[in-house]
């Protein structure tokens, strides 16, 4: 039987994905494998993968746009290349609606991953699919504690179950999940590329901290890409930049609660971007674009919603260091009544002291 050491390198916001990342180290032990989980924010990818031969890697990651993270993207990019075997896991936002408990869509995510490690020369093995709480708390409240423990739960089986195959039979993925992620891939492919090359930069823009913000710096401090600044002047809230992963750790940590979605202003940006298409001269730019009509809408659109997010961002930012003003900016969204997501016996902190090599 393989016996070699596995080791889990994984993006985590909140802590979901480093529940499923634990879980598959635990069942690489029960195996009698020595095992360890490694957060990407602790690490300089190009010094990974050192004992390719004797190691089997695994990289989990939530699913961010229908596709694997951008900063998970990054760090695969930026591995040596090596002759090595690795599993992906991706973590899907699971819903629960009474008793019935939804799978979530990971679409591209983990076939994107996988394509990126084998130029790497680095063979996939397994792939795995694990739904867990949804945590986009900018768009939506979090579970209650039981029901998303209960999600979790399921969560906790499909990966003990998938993962044991693995290790006890060699199955490489579920013949289920694969056909349904293929089929949601095929559909959603292009959804995941707007969202890697535009859609994740505006969403960045939507963070701001309210009158409640202490400017602890808790928020800059632990956020695992670095896009929250906190300027010197101790008047001043931090501010987002713009590639920020949405990974919700900074809201769902927040000790005053302070951290806010603009949803306003994504209400503002659809109907800004709505007017843009319907707008004659939006239809005199397509006929002239000729060939280059797909691309050159994108880059338009793209280009629009950066300036019709990105330059008012600075507005609220500011406002938002106003306290009477920044009261009025919770009036614009809904996530000053939302409850927060984080998962069990994890702390903002606890994500660091998974490090290593």
């Amino acid at each position: 039987m393989d016996k070699r050491d596995v080791v889990v390198y994984y993006f985590s916001g909140t802590g979901n994905t480093r529940r499923v990342a634990m879980w598959i180290a635990e069942e690489a032990e029960r195996r009698g494998r020595r095992a360890r989980v490694v957060s990407f924010e602790t690490v300089d990818p190009r010094e990974c993968l050192r004992d390719a031969e004797g190691t089997l890697y695994g990289f989990a990651a939530a699913t961010h746009g229908f596709s694997a993270p951008w900063a998970m993207i990054r760090f695969v990019s930026r591995l040596p290349r090596r002759r090595a075997e690795a599993v992906v896991a991706a973590t899907r936002a699971g819903m629960k609606f009474g008793r019935e408990i939804t799978p979530g869509v990971n679409a591209t995510g983990n076939f994107l991953l996988a394509f990126l490690l084998r130029l790497k020369g680095i063979r996939t093995r397994a792939l795995f699919w694990i739904d867990m709480p949804s945590n986009w708390t900018s768009l939506h409240p979090a579970f209650s504690p039981a029901a998303a423990e209960a999600i979790a739960a399921r969560g906790e089986r499909m990966t003990r179950r998938q993962v044991g195959d693995h290790f006890d039979r060699g199955k490489r993925a579920s013949t289920w999940w694969t056909l349904y992620e293929i089929f949601w891939s095929l559909l959603l492919a292009p959804v995941a590329a707007v969202y890697l090359a535009v859609g994740r930069r505006q969403l960045a823009k939507l963070f701001y901290a309210d009158h409640k913000c202490d400017r602890c710096g808790l928020c800059a401090k632990y956020c695992p890409v670095g896009a929250i600044a906190l300027p010197k002047s101790k008047r001043l809230k931090p501010y987002w930049r713009h590639y920020c992963e949405s990974c919700m750790r900074c809201m769902s940590y927040c000790p005053k609660k302070a951290v806010q979605a603009g949803q306003g202003w994504l209400a503002v940006v659809l109907v800004a971007a709505t007017e843009l298409l319907l707008a004659p001269a939006f239809y005199e730019w397509f006929a002239w674009a000729g060939a280059w009509k797909i691309p050159a809408t994108m880059a338009a659109i793209g280009l629009g919603t950066a300036t019709i997010i990105g330059a008012p961002y600075y507005i609220v930012w500011a406002a938002s260091n106003v306290k009477p003003l920044a009261r009025v900016l919770n009036f614009l969204t809904l996530t000053a009544l939302f409850r927060r997501h984080r998962a069990p016996n994890t702390k903002p902190g606890t994500f660091k002291k998974d490090a290593g090599a």
